[in-house]
């Protein structure tokens, strides 16, 4: 958990190289041919989010340069040959149908195809010395088994009894062929010796091989032994007089299903007469966009995890494409509260949203007076999520325009005020983009990162004075002092055109205090956040404390009005919990800050 899967290279002393470090990647598929490494990465769709591809990548030792030899494939556990001329993998299609494919390094270009005609699921190929064999695990509806394709004559032979044994990476070496395999109940490697049919034992570790390597020159094995450590790299040497043959393992595994099945009563007899058959039909789209399965006791941005007081209830249909947040929430900084009715849909390329807000909001009259109203808005949006993620980073873009409708209402307490129009229409557009570091699951920040957002609103359609605010916003991510450390640099400008209708604000004043009704406001902001202490406390299934961090910040902010020029300072601190309430899925960060104003000579103490 400390850090992202990287490729190393160990020396015999223990040294260890950094080769590089892969995009999300299936770890079973690493390989090694020529001056080559090889592997199979996940990429993601341009747009869906539930469409990935699995390519190959090749890396060159001598080169140093990293290359794609597929995309938008779905190849699994390429193999490069002793040449690292050719790749072996296993395409899976969308249709579940399994084929061993030959590829050529240069050029991508596909040799050589064998489907099984048992429609075996092949899993971990591997090629002979000689480059005129693939070895390979073979799952069918018998069990698993070893399947040796010889590539001149398209001839197969399966070598042992199916059986629901694991069994996986086989290989052929010394006219003897080694696997993985869990006969003793442990994961040990095994080797079958052609000429006499005889499997034998040929490690004997306490909990498991991972995965494992022949030295030929020096008949040694290195593979990876699990402990309650985790997995170290062991050496061993092949001694065939110390192999311990298969008629002497017992299994000392703890049989679960046999102790099921005496707990079973028999046989479920179903009568014919009482089977109903259910008609295959048009699934209705229209008919299924809602299904609230949840609520919470907070508001939370489901897109960024951001926690507030409040109410929420959740929706989402079966195929994930409608989600709806209905609730209540309660900003601690602005101390106004909002009623709110959210409503997504991801369907179509392009994602349609629909929202309505109700809120009480405060604003300045003239210099001095500030005063509360009403505020009704609903609005339609339109955007674009791209999602551009490769190797080690993750990447995006979404451009979005949405149409605004306002209708305002002065409180009570304030009735000589009037709005000229109780209603308005504003349009916003904007974009967002991003591209960081993966991180590992101890990484509070990016250890390398930016994201930039830009939106510009404005009221075209009022016959009164009109009014626009353009935005901008960044935020630069790098590693702090120590492992886990970070820091997030925050700097944004917001400049606004007053007319008689103005948006709300889109920057954020420093935290602690309100936005005191300016014009134009530019903002600063430094975090350095780090892990205190991991507690993984819990209280059955009302909350689980996973992580406890602290943030030392600190804001400013220069903002301008007619007549009016200020400057904002405030640090502090904040102690944030990482939680799981009520067994919900995500992540719920809830806080305490003391914020210190040097201006004012004054603190602040709140929860967020």
């Amino acid at each position: 958990m400390d850090d992202v899967t990287k490729i190393v290279k160990i020396n015999r002393s223990g040294d260890e190289e950094v080769i590089l470090t892969p995009g999300p990647s299936y770890r079973e598929s690493l390989s090694a041919g020529g001056n080559l490494l090889c592997w199979s990465e996940i990429e993601a769709d341009l747009r869906w989010t539930q469409r990935t591809f699995s390519v190959i990548k090749l890396y060159n030792f001598e080169t140093k340069t990293l290359a794609s030899l597929t995309s938008k494939s779905r190849f699994h556990s390429p193999q490069l040959n002793r040449e690292g001329s050719k790749v072996a993998a296993v395409e899976v299609t969308d249709k579940n149908e399994y084929s061993l494919v030959i590829l050529d390094v240069v050029n991508g270009n596909e040799t050589y195809r064998y489907q099984a005609i048992d429609k075996a699921f092949l899993m971990h190929p591997t090629w002979s010395d000689d480059g005129r064999k693939i070895v390979m695990t073979v799952f069918t509806e018998e069990g698993k088994n070893i399947r040796i394709l010889n590539l001149e004559n398209n001839k197969t032979k399966d070598i042992l009894d199916y059986s629901y044994s694991e069994i996986s990476r086989p290989q052929i070496i010394d006219n003897r062929l080694f696997f993985i395999a869990d006969y003793s109940g442990i994961d040990n490697i095994y080797a079958y010796d052609f000429q006499t049919e005889k499997i034998s034992q040929i490690s004997s570790v306490r909990f498991g091989v991972g995965n494992y390597s022949y030295n030929t020159a020096e008949q040694k094995i290195i593979f990876s032994n699990y402990s309650s450590d985790g997995f170290a790299l062991a050496e061993q040497k092949v001694n065939p007089e110390k192999e311990i043959s298969i008629a002497q393992i017992q299994n000392t595994s703890f049989s679960f299903v046999d102790d099921l099945v005496k707990q079973e009563k028999g046989l479920v007899e179903v009568k014919e007469s009482e089977l109903k058959d259910y008609p295959v039909t048009k699934y209705s789209k229209a008919s299924k966009l809602f299904n609230f399965h949840s609520w919470a006791p907070y508001s939370l941005d489901l897109d960024d995890y951001e926690f507030k007081p409040g109410i929420m209830l959740m929706s989402q249909n079966p195929l994930s494409t409608a989600i709806t947040t209905l609730g209540y929430e309660w900003d601690m900084d602005e101390r106004v509260g909002k009623y709110f009715a959210n409503f997504e849909y991801r369907g179509w390329y392009p994602v349609v949203d629909l929202n309505i807000e109700y809120a009480k909001e405060r604003a300045l009259y003239g210099n001095d007076t500030m005063y509360s109203y009403h505020q009704l808005e609903t609005s339609i949006g339109i955007s674009q999520p791209l999602n551009f993620s490769k190797n080690k980073f993750i990447s995006g873009i979404t451009p979005f325009i949405r149409v605004k409708h306002t209708y305002q209402k002065v409180d009570k307490a304030f009735n000589y005020l009037k709005f000229p129009e109780p209603s308005f229409q504003s349009l916003e557009y904007g974009i967002s983009a991003y591209h960081y570091r993966r991180s590992s699951l101890r990484d509070i920040y990016p250890k390398w990162g930016i994201i930039g957002i830009a939106r510009y609103i404005h009221t075209p359609f009022t016959s009164l004075q009109k009014s626009d605010m353009l935005a901008l916003e960044g935020i630069i991510y790098a590693p702090g002092f120590i492992k886990h450390h970070g820091f997030k640099f925050y700097g944004a400008m917001q400049l606004r055109k007053v007319g008689e209708y103005n948006s709300s604000n889109m920057v954020p004043f420093i935290r602690g205090m309100s936005n005191p009704g300016l014009h134009d406001l530019y903002r600063l902001g430094i975090d350095y956040k780090f892990p205190l202490f991991y507690p993984d406390w819990d209280l059955g299934s009302v909350v689980y404390l996973k992580r406890l961090t602290m943030d030392l910040f600190y804001d400013y902010a220069y903002g301008t009005a007619p007549d009016f020029r200020q400057h904002y300072h405030s640090f502090g601190t904040e102690l944030q919990a990482q939680t799981h309430v009520l067994s919900f899925l995500a992540p719920v960060n809830i806080g305490f800050r003391a914020i210190y104003f040097p201006d004012l000579n004054d603190y602040s103490l709140n929860v967020f």
